[in-house]
């Protein structure tokens, strides 16, 4: 009884250290257990989503920005979006019995540099996190009520809306990318597109799992997507610190 005891104990520790707990874990798997019978459609679904948030994200894939093809039919787009649908995850249904985020080291310092290269600041991160999440919720299947849908709508309109405001008002806001140096510009992003990370994890979610869904999964699928863009950004750190090493 005693051994038990602390066991689950340091269960909970390891669950308070990394911020993702078992029931979460359960809460993922679940979720992927559904969702990996339709990786191809619900790959692509996500980057669909990417765009439809942050249409301005097209100008950051070098297969999407100089065409006008509609998505659905960018070969190239199909391919990466698969590939970063699976890493995604796969790294989240380990989260939790590795104690950390699993890609190989290689791969997860590619994503460092590239995304450093591109200019990803915190509001891309928030962007393919609520993408993700409208994503899981459509493989999960869903009821919505009505004033439910009415409240999602209302944010994302609202989410567009000031994306439309930031652009005639901050100078420094390209249409392509936005300026990782402005804090004044992160800030305000970042508050904008947290508005709708809730209310599109749960759709996201819901509709990938259909009737199995669960209120829980919702903050499962959340810490697990923030624990890989953790990762990410850190990796990217070490890049800039590398980078002012070798110009000093």
């Amino acid at each position: 009884m005693l051994i038990c005891i602390c066991y689950r104990e340091r269960e909970r520790e390891r669950d308070l250290e990394m911020g993702f707990s078992e029931k979460q874990e359960a809460l993922v798997k679940e979720s992927w257990g559904i969702m990996k019978e339709d990786i191809p459609s619900l790959s692509l679904y996500l980057y669909i989503q990417i765009l439809d948030i942050f249409p301005e994200a097209k100008g950051l894939f070098s297969f999407l920005k100089d065409t006008d093809e509609i998505p659905q039919n960018n070969p190239k787009l199909k391919f990466h979006a698969v590939k970063v649908f699976k890493m995604v995850c796969e790294s989240a249904i380990q989260l939790r019995e590795k104690g950390e985020v699993v890609i190989s080291g290689s791969t997860l310092k590619s994503l460092g540099s590239v995304h450093l290269q591109k200019g990803i600041a915190d509001p891309h991160f928030e962007v393919v996190k609520e993408a993700l999440l409208r994503t899981v919720e459509k493989a999960v299947g869903e009821k919505w009520s009505e004033d439910m849908k009415l409240a999602c709508e209302e944010q994302e309109r609202l989410v567009k809306e000031s994306w439309e405001i930031m652009k005639e008002n901050i100078p420094a806001l390209n249409a392509e990318e936005i300026p990782q140096d402005n804090p004044k510009l992160k800030a305000h992003a970042v508050k904008v597109f947290k508005m709708v990370v809730k209310e599109a994890l749960i759709r996201t979610v819901e509709k990938g799992v259909g009737d199995k869904w669960k209120e829980d999964m919702k903050g499962a699928w959340s810490e697990a997507y923030d624990q890989l863009a953790a990762a990410i950004k850190a990796e990217m750190k070490q890049d800039v610190a590398q980078e002012s090493n070798t110009s000093a």
